[in-house]
């Protein structure tokens, strides 16, 4: 299931990565998404959640670049973002 999508503006690019119930959610694999300019990891998520409302009942796990992230964390152009939810096993 390889579908893309892209959320226009000017700007920066940035290749997202779903799994799990966020590729559910969102009805795709993979997207790419253009913003204004760099921006923060919260307010990623926000731009996500006003897209995708169903986004806001879910905890979120981010990863950049093939590396986990906290909050704090600035996307760039070219940035490529995971987004899963946690999961757990026994």
């Amino acid at each position: 299931m390889r579908k893309e999508t892209e959320i226009v503006a000017d700007g920066i690019g940035i290749e997202l990565l779903l799994f799990g119930q966020i590729r559910d959610i969102v009805g795709k694999d993979r997207m790419a998404i253009e913003m204004d300019s760099d921006c923060s990891l919260p307010d990623f998520s926000a731009i996500l959640t006003d897209r995708f409302p169903r986004l806001a009942n879910q905890k979120l796990l981010f990863a950049v670049n093939e590396e986990y992230v906290s909050a704090d964390t600035i996307l760039k152009d070219g940035d490529t973002v995971a987004i899963f939810t946690p999961v757990s096993g026994g």
